[in-house]
């Protein structure tokens, strides 16, 4: 039997809307304990914004987190997979893309997003 994404997904997704501040965002993953948000604009999914991206983005180039937007330094497009994807091929995409984090889409955005995440 093979397992699928869903027998090992992680339920808990912080999303962020777009227009957000660096900062905000820092301070929400820091308040949330998550080390990645989901960002959003009109409950569709528009990109991830991740420790690297806040650090490499902001922090490394010297910017102010106060001034720069969300939407400016999220990774964009998103890789997602089903939750009834084989968890095999979800790991191998995740290889592939070169990407520690895989939100789960199943369903409307908020209520059927998870994460497979590998360290």
């Amino acid at each position: 039997m093979s397992l699928k994404v869903e027998d090992v997904m992680c339920a808990s997704v912080v999303t962020i809307d777009g227009e957000y501040s660096a900062r905000q965002a820092a301070k929400m993953r820091d308040y949330r304990g998550v080390s990645s948000l989901v960002v959003v604009s009109k409950k569709k999914l528009s990109g991830i914004v991740t420790e690297k991206d806040l650090c490499t983005r902001v922090v490394a180039k010297g910017e102010d987190p106060e001034h720069v937007k969300v939407v400016d330094i999220m990774t964009r497009p998103v890789v997602i997979v089903r939750p009834d994807a084989l968890l095999e091929n979800a790991i191998q995409v995740m290889l592939m893309q070169g990407i520690k984090r895989l939100p789960v889409l199943g369903g409307e955005l908020g209520g059927g997003t998870s994460w497979v995440y590998c360290r």
